[in-house]
Formats: C-alpha cells, sequence, structure tokens
C-alpha cells in the first residue's frame, strides 16, 4: 500500500526535487536528483518540477520499486540517474 501524501517540492539548490510519500505504513522523503529525472526523460532541462508533473506516473513506479529493495537513511530515500539506468 503506497500513496504520496503531498506535491512535490522545488529544491533547485541541489538539483532535485523532494517527494514525501507513505510506503507500507512508513513516511519516507524521496529525493530524485534532476539528472535523474533528465535520464527518465530521455533530455536535459531545468524545469525539473515542472517534468516531474508531467512524468509523475513512471517516476512514482519507480520511487515504489526503489522503495521495495533500499531502506531508507533517516527517512530519506535518493533516486539518481543510476537507479533509471537500471
Amino acid at each position: 500500500m503506497y500513496y504520496f501524501e503531498q506535491d512535490a517540492d522545488d529544491c533547485f539548490e541541489f538539483s532535485s526535487v523532494r517527494w514525501v510519500g507513505i510506503i507500507n505504513g512508513e513516511r519516507i522523503i524521496f529525493v530524485i536528483h534532476a539528472k535523474a529525472i533528465e535520464a527518465i526523460v530521455g533530455w536535459g532541462q531545468k524545469e525539473y518540477l515542472q517534468l516531474f508533473h508531467r512524468f509523475r506516473p513512471v517516476i512514482e513506479q519507480l520511487a515504489i520499486q526503489i522503495a521495495r529493495f533500499r531502506k531508507p537513511v533517516n527517512g530519506v530515500i535518493a533516486i539518481t540517474e543510476a537507479d533509471v539506468d537500471r
């Protein structure tokens, strides 16, 4: 069981998007690196938050898959470009 409790926040100083979700009853903050979003969409663009919302279903499924095999560190799971390449 999962759901995401809020819309994504942009964290441009870190070139990432922060997204809070509840997966199997555990609150997890996903920090999705800009390069991961670029890898999902296949090209680079600075409007990461806009791209995030446009490709949200794909990113959501990736986050759920990653949460199945990676434990959060201090409640955070980072999703990087390497995760997209798997």
